[in-house]
């Protein structure tokens, strides 16, 4: 049986500092894939590990309360990508913080039994590269969305957590951001 993040953390703060490492384990890679597919690029690790040292330091201040561990973690990680990418690469992050009608949409997809003949895993990669591509063209606080709900599983409430925003602006950037994206794959087609 698997422990809840929340007792893994009660055994922390009783003393037991190694059990850290196994919140660790269960989000890095949920963390460098979320990082890399808002932008993170070569700065990931950076961000993963800084992300992870910050949560160390403030897990007294974790509260079950007002949110889950990943929800509280995600939302550092988000900080933290932040700060990053405008220290290094002076990356303008002005629209997640507003209520715009842009958004970016991600998901990933996985490619379908091997089985298949290779001309349909051909095409099959070939719309997973169109979608994410097309997703990478929408405006940030959309491909957040997406990212977080599509491939994290996780709720628009807590994404809301996450991005300080209210879950109803949660679910209405949600939805432009599959409006735009059905209207820009649509044009590619099209073309």
């Amino acid at each position: 049986m698997e422990e809840t993040d929340e007792s893994i953390i009660e055994q922390y703060l009783q003393g037991n500092f190694s059990v850290f490492k196994i919140l660790v384990e269960k989000y890095t890679p949920l963390l460098y894939s979320y990082v890399r597919r808002i932008g993170g690029g070569a700065y990931t690790e950076d961000i993963v590990q800084e992300s992870f040292i910050n949560a160390w330091k403030q897990i007294n201040h974790f509260d079950t309360t007002k949110a889950s561990f990943k929800t509280w973690l995600f939302r550092i990680t988000r900080n933290k990508t932040i700060d990053i990418l405008r220290k290094k690469q002076h990356y303008v992050f002005s629209d997640l913080d507003t209520n715009t009608e842009e958004d970016d949409i991600v998901f990933e997809q996985n490619i379908p039994d091997t089985q298949d003949l290779p001309d349909v895993i051909f095409q099959q990669h070939t719309d997973i590269e169109i979608l994410k591509s097309t997703i990478d063209e929408l405006p940030e606080q959309y491909k957040t969305v997406l990212v977080l709900h599509y491939e994290n599983d996780m709720t628009f409430e807590a994404i809301g957590l996450i991005l300080a925003k209210p879950p109803n602006t949660v679910k209405s950037w949600h939805r432009r951001a599959i409006m735009a994206l059905r209207e820009k794959l649509h044009q590619k087609i099209s073309e």
